[in-house]
């Protein structure tokens, strides 16, 4: 993701806010070959993380849905249906997380300056099922992010910053003599 850097003429950068969006979605199948009736859990998700240009974790969403079904002994078909098996098409989940920084401070210097910064999103993908000892299992899934930088900062006072612009024009009228 490309993100506007914050501008130091602004202010002083105090701290900053990260908000990351995860979605996850897919579809999700199973189908128990066990001899026995079975209650069968899918959890379909992705660990979704926004990283600082050297890769080191900004912050982690982890989106996930389940489902859970009570099937019966394997009806003899490898269908993901019947009686022994579910599809599940259009699962989906959503979750948010947000932190502040810093810690690190470093964050402060990486993130001020002109121009936008690089910040690369990685997503895996992290389903499983469980629920029956002879069980297949099909996932089928992709995610999405969204992040939101915040940038909190102080404005110096209006008395500051004219006495600064008086001693800039000060050494400048002495620099023309």
């Amino acid at each position: 993701m490309s993100i506007p850097k914050f501008n130091p003429t602004w202010g002083i950068l105090q701290s900053i806010e990260f908000s990351l969006s995860g979605h996850v979605e897919g579809i999700a199948k199973f189908e128990s070959e066990d001899n026995a009736p079975a209650t069968v859990t899918m959890d379909i998700q992705a660990d979704i993380e926004l990283q600082r240009p050297d890769l080191s974790t900004i912050l982690i969403t982890i989106p996930l849905a389940q489902t859970s079904d009570n099937v019966t002994a394997y009806d003899g078909n490898t269908d993901f249906g019947g009686t022994s098996g579910r599809t599940y098409s259009g699962l989906s989940a959503d979750q948010t997380e947000t932190t502040t920084s810093p810690p690190p401070a470093s964050d402060l210097v990486l993130f001020t300056g002109f121009g936008n910064i690089i910040l690369p999103v990685d997503a895996t993908g992290t389903s499983t099922g469980s629920g029956a000892g002879n069980l297949i299992l099909q996932f089928l899934t992709s995610a999405s992010a969204e992040a939101t930088v915040t940038y909190i900062y102080e404005v110096p006072e209006p008395a500051t910053v004219s006495l600064l612009a008086f001693g800039g024009l000060w050494m400048l009228s002495r620099k023309r003599r």
